[in-house]
This record gives structure tokens, sequence and C-alpha cells, in this order.
């Protein structure tokens, strides 16, 4: 059986991700993943200290968690930092781990 939920995704600068990956936590997500992300956006490619990434935070919640959980992007990050983020439904197997 699959269970409707969210995967919020979060890109960051570096500086930031341990932090966010905190206030996922705290906001209801059982758990994430985070690997190196490189890219480009609307304002070009980020210049920083050589070896420096932005992180990729994934993690998959009930609504209720994402709604938080990016509120409190937009009120902590988004003015200061380097950070996009977005949501897509999922089927999740075994979905009772999530929510």
């Amino acid at each position: 059986m699959k269970t409707p939920l969210k995967l919020l995704v979060v890109v960051a600068e570096e500086a930031v991700a341990a932090k966010i990956v905190e206030d996922i936590k705290r906001l209801g997500a059982t758990g994430y993943t985070m690997t190196d992300a490189h890219g480009e956006g609307s304002r070009g490619k980020r210049v920083g200290r050589v070896g420096e990434t932005n992180a990729r935070i994934e993690t998959v919640v009930g609504p209720e968690t994402a709604d938080r959980i990016l509120a409190r992007l937009a009120e902590q990050y988004f003015p200061r930092y380097a950070v996009i983020a977005w949501t897509s439904d999922v089927q999740v197997v075994r979905g009772d781990k999530y929510v």
C-alpha cells in the first residue's frame, strides 16, 4: 500500500546546511538525505572558497510538516542565504515511517 506524502527538497549553501537539517528534524521530519550539489541559477554560479559546495537536503514528510519547514526556511534562511526549496507529491511504500 502507498501513502501520499510530500518530498521536500532544499538546496542551500554549505555554511547553513547543518542548521537547516536541525530545523527539519525539530519540525517533525524523521529523517533526511544530504548530498553535495552543484549548478547554476538565475544569478549564475555562486563563487565561494575552493571546494565549497551547496547541499541538497531531501526529506519525505506529511503536508503539515512540509508547510512548517517551508515557513521556517522562508523566515530564517531565504532573506539571508542562498537557499531554494520545493515540494513534490510522492507516494511512498511503508509511508507510516514518515508521519
